[in-house]
């Protein structure tokens, strides 16, 4: 038997049995509170975001000014909140965070934005540089600390970059294969539509161009990519991650 009968008679007769605050071990510390630091989470995962939100009010003493699970919720709550903080998801479901970061930044010039996530790929990587960006936190590599200090060292006009994003970073930047050394600024556009699978005639659709020279940018692409099939074309956008949730419909990156 698990429990005595002297155990199991002895139980609270309520359900309403009071449940203590919890913060992770560790994750008070014994730094102050940030309590004058305003925060806005945009995560589309609830547990993650509700995680996320009681760590940040109930353990480290923040002020949480909105937590929204979409991007464009979350950019109305920010917005309206104007936060000094955001911690954003760059997977959301109507939204991809790269984009939201860039309206944040026309609409809430002084809210410092943090991505948090665990994934990126080039095309992210590359558009993040246009991006006014403070931090980036790695889900997977960093600790409650790393993003408390994340959000420290933010808020007091620093920066924080997880490493594992900064050598995929400066990976990228070192490349001398990267898509964005090879292709004019309209050939990306091109092959941002071409990874959608368009063809010529939607492609000019999408960037008022006629069909023959759609035609003639993707036959560029393809040289210059020494691809020689639409679906190697297709699946080479895919792995830059130009296929992976709402995207862009126009090229955003130098």
């Amino acid at each position: 038997m698990l429990f005595s009968e002297r155990a199991i008679s002895e139980r609270p007769s309520t359900m309403e049995i009071e449940r203590p605050e919890f913060c992770p071990a560790g994750a008070e510390d014994i730094q102050p509170p940030l309590s004058a630091i305003r925060v806005a989470i945009v995560e589309d995962m609830q547990f993650l975001a509700e995680t996320l939100g009681h760590l940040c009010s109930g353990c480290w003493g923040m002020d949480l000014v909105a937590l929204a699970h979409t991007g464009n919720q979350g950019y109305a709550d920010i917005v309206r909140t104007k936060p000094d903080v955001v911690l954003l998801d760059l997977g959301l479901p109507d939204i991809d965070g790269v984009t939201l970061a860039g309206k944040i930044n026309a609409a809430v010039p002084t809210a410092r934005i943090i991505v948090v996530s665990g994934s990126w790929n080039d095309y992210q990587i590359h558009r993040l540089r246009d991006v006014n960006l403070q931090g980036f936190v790695d889900k997977f590599a960093e600790g409650l600390m790393g993003l408390r200090r994340a959000i420290e060292l933010v808020e007091l006009g620093g920066t924080y970059y997880s490493p594992r994003y900064l050598l995929a970073s400066c990976r990228l930047r070192r490349s001398e294969t990267a898509f964005f050394k090879r292709l004019s600024l309209r050939e990306q556009e091109v092959l941002l539509w071409a990874a959608q699978a368009l063809s010529d005639e939607e492609i000019g659709v999408q960037l008022d161009l006629s069909t023959t020279t759609a035609q003639t940018h993707r036959r560029e692409i393809m040289r210059k990519l020494n691809i020689h099939s639409t679906p190697k074309l297709i699946r080479y956008g895919m792995e830059l991650g130009m296929c992976q949730g709402p995207f862009v419909p126009a090229f955003l990156g130098n």
